[in-house]
């Protein structure tokens, strides 16, 4: 395999229903020097046969942490962080599925704000997302608009409204050096990061739609608001 630039971080959890959608659009990335990192957080459905299928058939694409205590997604992402070697850094949610050009539009931002910048400023790239229903079709064109989010913001007005969704950023390792581990009373894991970085590092926003954000009854986060077409 190609060396890996970038690990995607799955935790996952009783994710059956939606682990093939989710695999197929890793498997269709156009940025091709990536490797999956999973940790299960306990699961009781087939996820466990899923995913060590995936490692079966892409031993190289997929490393599983052999870890399978309930600690929930925070302490979990806790763990794929600890376990990455990379130099970027994905999370993944189980219900998503990524565009084809999901990682390699990011990585290409990436690179440009770290010869504006510097490699060693914690930076971090996010995109917007295309809000779906369970069946992956359309609710709104735009999860930032959809959500009046204010994309450029100043330090204080990040400590009110987070703009980072986890499955829609890329963070490079000074980011995760930064902030993680995430301490057991800060909020979720991918609002603490961009907190961090937003203060101490560089945040870069694309406005470009590369995620299918699904919607449904066990979303643990999710749109947080009744979608109107």
């Amino acid at each position: 395999m190609k060396q890996v630039t970038v690990q995607i971080l799955l935790s996952t959890f009783n994710g059956e229903k939606w682990l093939p959608a989710l695999w197929d659009s890793l498997l269709n990335q156009h940025w091709k020097k990536w490797q999956l990192l999973i940790r299960d957080d306990g699961s009781t459905d087939q996820t466990r046969d899923i995913i060590q299928a995936w490692q079966s058939s892409y031993p190289e694409k997929v490393v599983i942490l052999e870890d399978n205590k309930h600690v929930g997604s925070k302490e979990s992402f806790n763990h794929l962080v600890a376990k990455s070697t990379a130099n970027y850094l994905c999370f993944c949610d189980q219900d998503d599925v990524w565009l084809p050009e999901k990682i390699q539009a990011q990585m290409v931002e990436m690179r440009f704000q770290e010869r504006k910048l510097t490699d060693t400023l914690p930076l971090l790239v996010h995109s917007d997302l295309l809000v779906t229903d369970e069946a992956l079709n359309t609710l709104h064109s735009s999860f930032w608009r959809f959500r009046k989010f204010k994309i450029k913001q100043s330090k204080q007005q990040c400590l009110v409204q987070n703009t980072v969704t986890g499955c829609a950023c890329l963070f490079n390792r000074s980011a995760a050096d930064l902030a993680f581990p995430i301490p057991s009373a800060a909020m979720e894991h991918d609002r603490w990061l961009a907190l961090n970085v937003h203060w101490f590092g560089y945040i870069a926003a694309l406005p470009l739609i590369l995620v299918k954000y699904r919607q449904h009854n066990k979303n643990q986060i999710g749109a947080s608001q009744k979608i109107k077409s």
